[in-house]
């Protein structure tokens, strides 16, 4: 039986892995906001149709409503996921990251909502990116209570791969190496961790919370593996083959010393991520994407 999907922030770099694993008999509608190269991308794939949806904007909302006002899936990927930026306008973190989902959820039904939330909600320094994103995941579950949907709410740590935006470390640092440089700087001392799951993994992880039968948890989708950012240069600079000089400044936005646990994500819906870093990121370089 063909399922009526919304995938909200479709033109991300995690909406565009998701569409490319797409399970058969899904009709998806796909959103995007400023990515107007996004219809395009979607010509490619039969049953998918790239639609303009603002959230900060109700008329946009309504207009998507008015057009389609029940789904069976709706997952929710929009968010600024910038967290530098969550501190110079805190506002416009909080419309996406949460004010649109109660705008969403105000307007459209479904019977399963899959968010897209962040490890981060773990850190003990609740700057705004954190409070928005722990604002989302309890209005996720609000509306799953008031409404009677079913919902999973995902703690991604890191997705790093095809169509990452630029200001991401791992296309940046993978970007100066391949064009000869051989000085890198970090922010802190580079024993900042971070768990680095590779985008196609994040898609399949996201499908599989999707399509299974446990409902109404809040999990992490992670490898519970983490590296130091240190590593995580060196790691990229052996499979460009270059020597490379670490250098360090300021402090990072995030200072992350715990891992994740990605137990819940095997004993509920069967996921367990299969591609290491390394291979992920030969993966992503065979596809000269960076």
């Amino acid at each position: 039986m063909e399922k009526q999907v919304l995938i909200v922030g479709a033109s991300s770099s995690i909406g565009k892995n998701v569409l490319e694993q797409l399970p058969s008999g899904w009709n998806v509608k796909a959103t995007y906001c400023t990515s107007f190269d996004f219809s395009s991308f979607c010509k490619k794939f039969p049953d998918v149709t790239p639609i303009c949806l603002d959230l900060k904007d109700p008329k946009s909302i309504s207009e998507l409503s008015k057009k389609f006002s029940s789904f069976d899936i709706i997952i929710y990927i929009a968010a600024n996921s910038d967290p530098k930026k969550s501190i110079i306008d805190p506002s416009n973190d909080l419309m996406v990251n949460a004010n649109g989902v109660i705008g969403l959820l105000e307007n459209v039904s479904c019977k399963r909502f899959i968010y897209i939330s962040s490890g981060a909600v773990y850190l003990d320094n609740k700057f705004p990116y954190v409070i928005s994103k722990l604002a989302g995941e309890q209005y996720v579950s609000w509306y799953a209570k008031t409404k009677g949907f079913e919902y999973v709410v995902l703690r991604l740590f890191e997705a790093f791969g095809p169509y990452s935006p630029e200001r991401k470390i791992f296309r940046k640092v993978a970007e100066a190496i391949s064009k000869g440089e051989k000085s890198i700087t970090l922010y802190g001392d580079g024993t900042n961790l971070v768990d680095p799951l590779y985008i196609s993994e994040t898609a399949r992880g996201i499908i599989a919370a999707a399509q299974g039968k446990k409902s109404n948890v809040t999990i992490d989708l992670c490898t519970g593996n983490p590296i130091s950012i240190n590593e995580v240069v060196m790691k990229i600079a052996n499979i460009f083959k270059a020597k490379v000089n670490l250098k360090h400044q300021g402090e990072p936005v995030e200072k992350v010393f715990f891992k994740g646990n990605p137990k819940p994500m095997k004993d509920f819906f069967g996921f367990a991520p299969e591609i290491s870093f390394e291979e992920g990121m030969r993966l992503w370089k065979e596809r000269n994407l960076i």
